[in-house]
């Protein structure tokens, strides 16, 4: 009599499409989303798109200023864990975001979003920035006022060693060229993509160029 054995162990099964093996490349997906405890506020970045964020986005207010010089209104890290393993990237990352302006006047005024790529390493408090991309400028009485926008970033053969953490920045930048109106930005961040739609979807990803070794 042959015995079957059997295992409660769940097998590790790495799939590739053909694209992937043949450039070296795959893909990784990351969602920006807030947590919130009796401690404070948090920004992470986690793998799981069914998280749902304590908040939906985040906004900042920029009270009528009458000039037109941008300033930095939000800067935000959003960290993933701590690599258990070696990570290396390589190729074109891709930043997808969803974000608005909106003022009560006629006036133009405009704002911008700068991502920023980062290696945080929490035993030397190093940080190490890979690459940054722009969004363009959208101003407050563009038509419609809540936009999607997607970013390519070229990221170097970077190696993350284990115990190092990826991080993704966010830097809200705004002009308020009026005098008499305040001026409010949003930029969606929340994995589960509640309230969102096709057209507008509610999350912040990063899809990252993993190298196939």
């Amino acid at each position: 009599m042959v015995s079957n054995k059997f295992t409660t162990t769940s097998p590790v099964i790495a799939s590739f499409d053909f694209q992937e093996i043949a450039t070296g490349e795959g893909f990784v997906d990351y969602y920006p989303a807030l947590t919130q405890d009796s401690v404070g506020t948090d920004y992470i970045l986690t793998g799981d798109s069914s998280t749902y964020s304590d908040e939906e986005q985040v906004t900042f207010a920029f009270t009528k200023d009458n000039d037109t010089t941008y300033r930095k209104q939000l800067d935000l890290d959003f960290d993933l864990s701590e690599y258990q393993l070696s990570q290396t990237f390589e190729g074109t990352a891709h930043i997808g975001v969803t974000w608005s302006v909106t003022g009560a006047s006629a006036d133009s005024n405009g704002m911008y979003i700068i991502f920023k790529i980062r290696k945080w390493d929490p035993d030397t408090s190093t940080e190490t920035e890979i690459a940054s991309v722009q969004t363009e400028t959208k101003n407050d009485d563009d038509d419609p006022q809540l936009k999607t926008s997607l970013l390519d970033v070229a990221i170097p053969q970077t190696v993350f060693p284990a115990g190092t953490v990826l991080r993704l920045t966010a830097e809200l930048w705004s002009m308020n060229d009026s005098s008499i109106a305040d001026l409010t930005g949003t930029m969606k961040i929340d994995p589960a993509n509640r309230n969102g739609s096709a057209t507008n979807p509610n999350f912040l990803k990063l899809r990252m160029p993993k190298r196939i070794e």
